[in-house]
């Protein structure tokens, strides 16, 4: 695929939580933005809701929140990490707020033309409970969204002579 063909792929946003889907989804991401010479954002987002519920002093908070920051370090970080090796120009960046709705603001802000972000495949009533983070940001994105499922694998093309 040349860039031509989809003009609207020349920023991806690759959103990562550090985790095995996230992971899994940022290499299709990496890969389809190095074959179309698309720039990358990896964002990862800290929900503020994250201490919620710990009746813990504030230390106890703040250490939670300090861990939630140091993990969504590490996770765009890991994603850069990988971009660099591919070849691949990346930016990183942690924000906070609500997950769904600091992904739409940061993909309109970056002009995102496509989200590339992985699902962790619930169901039934884990699904019901928790809802889907990529089904909400994908419903509302403001460009195309590719949701990458747990049990995709990604094969290596052949090289045309």
């Amino acid at each position: 695929m040349r860039q031509a063909a989809l003009p609207f792929a020349r920023r991806f946003l690759i959103p990562t939580d550090g985790g095995p889907a996230s992971a899994a989804a940022a290499r299709l991401g990496l890969r389809l933005a190095r074959a179309m010479g698309a720039s990358v954002l990896a964002v990862s987002v800290v929900d503020p809701q994250v201490a919620r519920g710990y009746a813990a002093a504030d230390l106890l908070r703040y250490d939670v929140r300090a861990a939630a920051e140091a993990q969504a370090r590490g996770a765009v970080e890991a994603v850069a990490r990988q971009a660099r090796t591919m070849g691949v120009r990346c930016r990183t960046v942690v924000r906070h707020g609500p997950v769904p709705a600091t992904l739409l603001a940061e993909a309109r802000a970056y002009r995102a033309g496509l989200l590339v972000m992985g699902t962790r495949g619930h169901t039934g009533l884990k699904r019901l409970v928790m809802g889907s983070v990529a089904t909400a940001v994908a419903a509302k994105a403001p460009c195309p969204a590719l949701l990458v499922p747990p049990a995709a694998r990604v094969r290596r093309g052949r090289k045309r002579s």
